[in-house]
């Protein structure tokens, strides 16, 4: 599975899930939480992603939620991965279905032409 779909908040403006707990848990300098800060106002990812862990109450419980969060869209993936995927019909059928439709339009266009300048 492409390693870069489960990973989302690297993506933007690289900020890791640590730093981004860290930050939310109030454990970082006021230099690092400055620094954060700016990220999170260049990227609106991440400003959803610390707006959804903060309205969680029990700090405690945020390590919990993330990584369930992430177990789930890794599963969610995987299914898209497994759907199957529709066939095209015979594509010589669709050429030549393609084909007969342009030159029937091409042939009312001449016929109706025809039609207004006698």
């Amino acid at each position: 599975m492409n390693e870069q779909l489960l990973n989302i908040l690297k993506e933007q403006g690289e900020l890791s899930e640590q730093q981004l707990l860290d930050y939310l848990n109030g454990k970082l300098s006021a230099e690092d939480r400055h620094e954060i800060e700016l990220r999170l106002a260049e990227h609106e990812m991440l400003i959803d992603a610390e707006e959804g862990l903060a309205m969680i109450k029990d700090k405690e419980q945020i390590d919990t939620a993330t990584a369930q969060l992430n177990a789930t869209l890794t599963e969610q993936l995987k299914k898209r991965r497994k759907r199957k995927r529709r066939e095209l019909p015979n594509q010589s059928l669709l050429i030549a279905t393609t084909f007969i439709i342009l030159v029937l339009i091409v042939i009312a266009f001449m016929v109706i032409y025809k039609m207004r300048n006698p």
